[in-house]
């Protein structure tokens, strides 16, 4: 079964290691971006000193360059969810994560005038924190990869970790529940985990989730359990993995869009 891919942690990852806007942007030497044809596939391709991006949105682009959820992206046009483009982007040499997302962000500079800063708001966020029974998370097992992720199951949704951290798990909570969730359980090692819950069908990735189930439910032939709904994320968190989400106010790091342009051509 096709599994939901941990956007929140991979965008996360390199957040820490950005730096200002003075001296010289990493560049690629020589780069294309043209408008998608309809119909297209979205596909990322990273080859040595190449990158390739088909049937992308500006705002995937931004997420991955700049490491932020798009909830905290402010001041983007309708259009850079609803455009599509092809991105072939080649250097001499072989780049690194952090080299490829500064480079992307020279790419984004050059090609849609794309500048930005920082500010933080004060705005409402979750506090991932342990429950009163305590938590209910095991130990990872030998020589395990981290791995983190959301898939469809025909009871509804199933989150899994493996080797996580709690850090890594309030990143994909933010990325799954469109607000930042704060980690505050004191909690500092690696650990496995799953749980079950039913998505809400009224928010986008809810209900992107709920056709997936019910694809599940279709190649394990299971019936429709429409009168028995399981618990929300919230609860299900609490139940089987001992920890709870608390509504707060907090500052939050957003990237403010000042000015951005359609490309008018390579």
């Amino acid at each position: 079964m096709k599994r939901l891919p941990a956007i929140a942690v991979a965008l996360a990852a390199g957040l820490a290691a950005q730096t200002g806007d003075g001296g010289a942007q990493p560049a690629f030497e020589a780069a294309s971006v043209k408008p998608a044809p309809a119909g297209g596939q979205f596909a990322i391709r990273l080859d040595p000193g190449r990158l390739t991006a088909s049937h992308v949105q500006l705002i995937f682009l931004i997420r991955d360059a700049y490491s932020v959820q798009e909830f905290r992206i402010s001041g983007a046009p309708a259009w850079a969810a609803k455009d599509f483009w092809n991105v072939a982007a080649k250097s001499s040499g072989t780049f690194g994560v952090e080299q490829r997302k500064a480079m992307v962000r020279t790419l984004l500079a050059e090609r849609f005038q794309l500048q930005t800063h920082w500010e933080n708001r004060k705005m409402p966020v979750y506090v991932l924190a342990v429950d009163k029974n305590g938590p209910k998370l095991r130990a990872p097992k030998p020589d395990e990869e981290m791995d983190i992720w959301v898939e469809p199951k025909p009871q509804g949704a199933r989150l899994v970790g493996r080797r996580a951290t709690m850090g890594q798990l309030a990143e994909m909570l933010s990325e799954w529940m469109r607000r930042t969730v704060v980690d505050k359980t004191g909690l500092s090692g690696e650990y496995d985990f799953r749980t079950d819950w039913t998505p809400d069908a009224r928010d986008p990735m809810g209900l992107e989730m709920m056709i997936g189930t019910r694809l599940a439910r279709a190649e394990e032939g299971s019936a429709d359990p429409e009168d028995a709904p399981g618990p929300s994320l919230a609860a299900a968190l609490r139940e089987r993995l001992g920890l709870k989400l608390e509504s707060a106010k907090a500052p939050v790091r957003i990237l403010v869009i000042d000015r951005v342009e359609k490309p008018s051509g390579d």
